[in-house]
């Protein structure tokens, strides 16, 4: 049996063309990975950005490298891509939000114009 199916592996990759070979159970499934994503950069003109202080502690106020943003939202999202928090910022920044724990995110920041990302680490 032949499948041809797209997926999302956690780590980023994307695999097309998963086989599946035997039958009933007792078989096993290989896929050929063609397409590797290793930022945001590449995908949909997202621009990269820097946010400062990186890294940061919670309720820490970020602010963005770029002076022409205009208002917007930023997504914080853990690093399989699940979004945490979906959060308005003005123009130079925002809050980080009390819930978020230590560890590494990637910052999906958006207005009417342009995306931006950037990954950022938290702090005790």
């Amino acid at each position: 049996m032949f499948l041809s199916i797209y997926m999302f592996i956690s780590a980023g990759l994307l695999a097309q063309n998963a086989v599946y070979n035997g039958g009933n159970g007792t078989g096993y499934a290989s896929a050929t990975v063609t397409n590797i994503l290793l930022n945001l950069h590449n995908a949909s003109g997202i621009k990269p950005i820097i946010v400062s202080p990186n890294p940061a502690m919670v309720g820490a106020e970020l602010h963005f490298s770029e002076n022409s943003l205009t208002d917007g939202i930023v997504q914080i999202l853990n690093m399989e891509g699940k979004v945490l928090e979906t959060l308005e910022y003005k123009q130079t920044g925002f809050i980080l939000p009390l819930g978020i724990l230590p560890g590494t995110y990637i910052l999906l920041i958006k207005n009417e114009n342009t995306s931006y990302n950037a990954k950022i680490s938290i702090k005790l």
